[in-house]
């Protein structure tokens, strides 16, 4: 609990602050928009600040019930508060608009908050000197300063293809969602439980179990993320077609489905860099990863630029895409060269198959 009261704190400043000084940002971030634009767009963000607060909260929330392998009850109030959420706009849409989206997913993060705060026990007032406090603050430090550098990505996206032709903005927004609402089902069935297991092996120094866990996953996700690609290669017209058929005229799908292939390397990297970031976290070392990501981002920005300026927001994805491949190259490398005996491990089994091939000579 008394982690829950600090997070709130902090990001309850934060969250005030900007929305006082929306309207100067956005303007800045979405020269494109048109003074109608930036209202809605000032609006809706003001509105999705208070779902950044519950977000916050909600992190906290998660990283406790999934230390203590309670997965089900997590996933459950998720699906109860977007079930919630979910008639809630439906009731409202007709009435509010495009503002009833924005409050039914500030209402979806505030529901989870309220349902699975019981969990932490009776509030307590944050004490700052403890050790333990000490401890969170060192590994949160890099997180929470790189996050705030590289979160900034979509803010640079939006501006760029803010530029672009007229529904260019929301196609590769409407991009970036599909893969995004993939890679957060991914990241909770198959990434998240494996957190509490790394760490169980780091502390007792069963680094081959250890290996053996992260194989398995990289393994599995990477073949479920080529089979759904596959997919969307041979199918992806049918597919966008009956889901967005009744809104996108054909020419919009066939664009969608182009941003789609474009964005392999946010799709693909996104989930393996998830797991590469959690062989990190399970020793307690938030900063490597951090400081990966903030390099492989900072190297993404002009790649932006340049396929933005060549091929317009298809370019643009394929910077997104390009740096999503570095970061999660260089992190699989880091990850691998730091767990004790990784080596040898490779060493052994080239080793193996070496044998297995003479013998069958």
């Amino acid at each position: 609990m008394v982690f829950f009261v600090a997070v709130g704190l902090l990001f309850g400043v934060l969250a005030l602050v900007l929305a006082a000084t929306a309207p100067a940002w956005v303007k800045v971030l979405l020269p494109g928009f048109d003074a109608h634009g930036l209202a809605l767009t000032t609006t809706m963000t003001c509105i999705q600040l208070i779902g950044m607060l519950a977000s916050a909260f909600n992190a906290v929330l998660w990283a406790t019930l999934s230390a203590r392998g309670r997965f089900v009850q997590i996933e459950v109030t998720g699906v109860i508060a977007s079930g919630i959420s979910l008639v809630v706009l439906f009731l409202a849409l007709p009435v509010f608009g495009v503002y009833a989206a924005a409050w039914a997913m500030t209402l979806r993060f505030a529901l989870i908050t309220v349902l699975l705060c019981p969990a932490l026990g009776r509030i307590q007032w944050p004490v700052f000197m403890t050790a333990e406090m000490r401890l969170a603050g060192r590994r949160m430090a890099p997180l929470l300063l790189g996050s705030g550098y590289y979160s900034t990505g979509p803010l640079v996206d939006r501006l760029l293809a803010s530029m672009a032709g007229p529904g260019d903005l929301s196609l590769l927004n409407t991009a970036q969602l599909m893969y995004g609402a993939g890679q957060h089902v991914i990241g909770k069935a198959a990434i998240s439980p494996i957190v509490p297991r790394l760490s169980r092996c780091y502390a007792e120094d069963r680094w081959s179990e250890y290996r053996e866990i992260l194989r398995q996953t990289y393994w599995l996700v990477s073949l479920f993320l080529l089979a759904c690609y596959v997919f969307l290669i041979i199918y992806g017209d049918t597919i966008l077609g009956l889901i967005f058929g009744g809104g996108f005229s054909p020419d919009q799908l066939a664009h969608l489905r182009l941003l789609l292939l474009s964005l392999l390397g946010f799709w693909v990297g996104g989930v393996l860099g998830q797991v590469a970031s959690s062989s990190f976290y399970a020793r307690g070392n938030t900063a490597t990863p951090t400081l990966i990501g903030v390099v492989g981002y900072t190297i993404g920005i002009p790649l932006k630029l340049l396929g933005f300026y060549f091929f317009g927001v298809t370019g643009l994805a394929l910077g997104i895409s390009v740096s999503y491949f570095i970061t999660v190259a260089w992190l699989f490398v880091s990850s691998t060269k730091t767990i004790p005996g990784a080596a040898a491990a490779v060493v052994s089994a080239n080793e193996s198959r070496r044998e297995k091939r003479r013998s069958k000579r």
